[in-house]
């Protein structure tokens, strides 16, 4: 026996027959039907719950991508700080460096110009010891010859007036050769004196070379100073590009655990953004955007938006 529905609803508080089949039918489908509503319920909870907790990740792990931005820009920044900072040493050292390499080959040939003036004056100094040597050996004869002279004028002293002829010879002579001494012991003087201020030239000249090497050396370690500082902020540089290079990989760690993280869009008859015909110019190549109108619902402070559609040909914006 089937319900009159139309009975019932014309007089709802009148009782109705109804056979007892149909209403553990009708019992067996509402139990069915809320037994499919929990499930449903329940499914829905734990999607929401889901959502919630991967809209959470999801800002998580976006604030961790601008904090790593940050620490890029701020690296970047401090690398293009030391590139100038590198640059400007660099200009420094090889200006320095071309200044310091001048200098060095002007005192080296300082240098060899004295070491040439050295030898110059050794040469000119033996050449005096040896005219030294020729003068004290003609004093010395001098000297023989004095005293020999001496000796022949007293004993023709002693011959008598027939000599005073040949003494007065030997008395020329042995004034002649006093003379000559005398002369010969003032240039021998003079050639010592000569000597001495070329000995203490020489002591000048070696001092003098002592104190450009002395400089020559401090240039040296000038510019190896500045090597060493060329090489610690090129160092400092490839360190910093490192940094860099690793903060770039973690970024890109963090976007693919961002894409991992996404809800999947739900399958539908219609999988792929082709599927969808433009209302408009009937076009298939339609892209989907977020539609900042309207707001589904929110995760904490984040709103969740709602999907639009926009036609890649004609701009066509629909729902």
């Amino acid at each position: 026996m089937a319900i009159d529905w139309t009975k019932i609803e014309a007089k709802p508080d009148k009782e109705a027959k109804v056979m007892g089949q149909v209403l553990l039918d009708f019992r067996a489908k509402v139990q069915d039907q809320t037994i499919e509503i929990n499930n449903l319920h329940t499914e829905n909870e734990k999607l929401v719950n889901e959502k919630r907790s991967l809209a959470g990740q999801l800002q998580s792990a976006n604030q961790s991508i601008a904090t790593l931005d940050a620490k890029v820009k701020e690296l970047s920044a401090a690398n293009i700080a030391k590139d100038g900072e590198i640059q400007q040493i660099t200009r420094d050292r090889d200006s320095v460096k071309a200044s310091l390499e001048a200098k060095a080959k002007g005192l080296e040939a300082e240098v060899a110009a004295l070491k040439g003036q050295i030898g110059s004056i050794d040469g000119e100094k033996t050449g005096l010891l040896g005219e030294k040597d020729d003068l004290l050996s003609k004093v010395a004869m001098f000297e023989q010859k004095v005293q020999s002279l001496e000796s022949q004028l007293g004993k023709a002293t002693q011959s008598g007036d027939s000599l005073s002829g040949q003494v007065g010879e030997l008395q020329k002579q042995v004034a002649d050769l006093s003379g000559q001494l005398g002369a010969a012991k003032t240039t021998l003087s003079q050639k010592e004196a000569a000597i001495t201020g070329l000995e203490g030239a020489k002591n000048q000249l070696s001092a003098e070379s002592g104190e450009l090497k002395a400089k020559i050396s401090s240039l040296e370690n000038t510019i190896a100073a500045k090597d060493a500082e060329i090489q610690k902020a090129t160092a400092q540089l490839e360190e910093l590009n490192t940094k860099i290079a690793g903060q770039q990989s973690t970024i890109s760690e963090q976007e693919s655990k961002i894409k991992e993280l996404e809800p999947a869009t739900p399958e539908s008859e219609f999988t792929s953004e082709s599927r969808i015909i433009c209302p408009m110019c009937g076009n298939i190549d339609i892209k989907n955007v977020e539609d900042k109108t309207r707001v589904l619902s929110y995760v904490g402070h984040v709103p969740i938006y709602a999907k639009k559609h926009i036609c890649k040909k004609c701009s066509y914006e629909f729902t």
